[in-house]
């Protein structure tokens, strides 16, 4: 994962969105704490399964997709659903 470009991955960005802790989603979605922190900085890739529970938690706010290959989706203004890059420049 190279994810350097951006400041933060889809899944953080929807977490913060929702105010919610990494503790509280690491429990929601069974899984430690620590391991949430490495997937929203890029460190480790997210199981399909585990990518599969936490777009569930999220309700549709970041896609199982975007959690499997967030190197293909730029972090986005969650609620405008654009580009930052896009948002920055207008």
């Amino acid at each position: 994962m190279a994810l350097e470009k951006y400041p933060m991955t889809r899944l953080k960005a929807a977490r913060e969105r929702r105010g919610f802790s990494q503790t509280y989603v690491a429990e929601g979605v069974r899984m430690t704490q620590s391991h949430l922190a490495k997937l929203e900085k890029g460190k480790v890739s997210a199981s399909p399964e585990i990518a599969t529970r936490l777009a569930n938690f999220f309700g549709g706010l970041v896609t199982r997709e975007e959690i499997l290959y967030p190197d293909e989706y730029p972090v986005i203004d969650l609620g405008a659903r654009k580009p930052v890059q896009q948002l920055q420049e207008a």
